[in-house]
């Protein structure tokens, strides 16, 4: 009931009907017609006149009554505000909705206030069952609220309920997590078994290699600056470690081609690192080579590497990817592996070098358009991975070069997320210059058997077997450059 109702006063709303003027060519207030005077007639006249007719406004004679009917109906006077509204907005809405006057008079029979209803029957009755819907109907809901059609009834609890103590959750089913992980396995060998099998033995024994003793072995290794060969992991399965090469001839005697390449490039003997490596990687193993800086460690990966590529069942063309992946710590080295691999032609096999801070677009076209071997730093190399540019399901030989400093550079993460991706079968070479736990543990993770190589001491200065050659020239950019070129 709004707080401002005065109880005392007699309250009349008019009806707000829509009305047409029309004016005469005179100037005087009698030239204007009103259409709808039966709503404002009477306002002003005694109550005797509007009881027995009104004249005056153009309309003589007693009034009409028009077949217009006058209905009461009582309702609780705490919704007579309800009916007029603020401002009588409601009670207009009433009257244009039903066509029917209705007049909320004073009179008040004991807790109901009288409402009288004018118009024809059809207006009236609509009138009465709108008034009724604000009251009876609104006052039955408040207390017998009705559910939500969606929503079930909510059955009343006892008033005591909440001292029940809460009703004990069911209880979970326990999770085997040993017997998922071992799912997983399973499920992850199943999809790689799907790939053609690597083939990863190339080597043939040369003669001379066979025919060498122990001893002969051990003088040779400890005369090459003093090369140490073990099982890293030694089991009681392992196999035997290969004997090491003393010349080209007995490593690559079923490759001529290596051979060839190997004459261009001018090369007299094999290094220490890799008369001890290329028995190792041809003959499948895994391999960890720790040895200083300079000693020949990208060849001693590289050569098998080409072999290995030509070796596979599956052709170049009809691969998905590369078969080979190297990754660097640096773009610097990245980019000096692969001018290494550019040297050497063999059975037309193609490399890529990509590494932050090169051109993107170009890098991607050529790893679409189909390559061999992948040279790369751990960034570029999951940036183009993740962008699906870059398949690397056929990769079957991985190469981790300076694993030490891709460690200590914080790569470790890369380097896992990328051998998550290739098959676990793989063939698997690191590099290194030191012998950290970290480097430990990667190779611990991620290679079956490897036979560790190591050459020389284990500390991080330049070997004493490489001839450093200084070179002074002028101080002149076009000079510079051009030693720069020729180097």
């Amino acid at each position: 009931m709004c707080d401002d109702w005065d109880d005392n006063a007699e309250v009349v709303v008019p009806h707000y009907a829509t009305q047409a003027f029309t004016r005469s060519n005179g100037d005087t207030n009698r030239n204007w017609r009103d259409n709808s005077q039966r709503e404002y007639s009477h306002r002003s006249a005694p109550r005797e006149d509007r009881r027995n007719g009104y004249r005056g406004g153009g309309n003589h004679g007693p009034r009409r009554n028009n077949g217009n009917d006058a209905t009461a109906i009582k309702v609780p006077s705490k919704f007579v505000g309800r009916i007029i509204g603020r401002g009588g907005t409601k009670i207009s809405d009433l009257q244009f909705e039903s066509g029917a006057k209705i007049n909320v008079t004073k009179e008040t029979d004991g807790n109901e206030t009288v409402i009288k209803l004018i118009g024809d029957a059809d207006a009236v009755a609509k009138a009465e069952s709108l008034i009724r819907d604000l009251t009876i109907e609104r006052e039955y809901k408040q207390f017998n609220p009705e559910p939500k059609q969606e929503e079930a009834p909510v059955e009343e609890e006892p008033v005591a309920q909440w001292q029940n103590p809460a009703p004990k959750p069911a209880p979970t089913e326990e999770i085997n997590w040993l017997e998922m992980f071992k799912q997983c396995e399973e499920n992850e060998k199943a999809e790689w078994a799907k790939l053609p099998p690597i083939i990863k033995e190339f080597y043939f024994e040369h003669p001379e290699v066979t025919a060498m003793t122990d001893e002969e072995v051990e003088n040779f290794r400890i005369e090459n600056n003093n090369i140490v060969v073990e099982r890293t992991f030694k089991t009681e399965n392992s196999k035997p470690v290969p004997k090491p090469i003393q010349t080209f001839e007995q490593a690559f005697h079923k490759y001529p081609e290596i051979l060839e390449e190997i004459r261009k490039a001018g090369f007299v003997k094999p290094s220490p690192i890799q008369s001890q490596a290329w028995p190792v990687l041809l003959n499948g193993e895994d391999l960890i080579g720790i040895a200083q800086t300079g000693t020949g460690k990208t060849l001693a990966f590289l050569l098998p590497a080409l072999v290995h590529i030509d070796g596979q069942l599956v052709s170049r063309a009809e691969r998905g990817g590369p078969a080979v992946l190297v990754m660097a710590p640096t773009r610097e080295l990245a980019l000096q592996i692969d001018k290494e691999v550019k040297k050497y032609e063999y059975k037309g096999i193609t490399a890529v070098c990509v590494y932050g801070g090169g051109n993107r677009r170009e890098q991607i076209k050529i790893v679409t358009d189909g390559v061999d071997i992948v040279i790369a730093t751990p960034g570029r190399l999951n940036d183009l991975i993740e962008a699906q540019h870059l398949n690397i399901k056929f990769v079957t030989y991985v190469v981790l070069d300076e694993a030490d400093r891709m460690l200590d550079m914080g790569f470790e993460p890369q380097i896992r997320k990328v051998m998550y991706r290739i098959r676990p079968t793989r063939q698997t070479v690191m590099t290194s210059a030191t012998w950290p736990m970290g480097v430990r543990r990667l190779a611990q993770s991620y290679m079956v058997d490897p036979i560790q190589i190591y050459v020389g001491t284990l500390d991080l200065a330049a070997t004493h077997t490489v001839t450093q050659i200084i070179e002074v020239i002028p101080d002149d950019d076009a000079e510079k450059f051009k030693v720069v070129r020729t180097a």
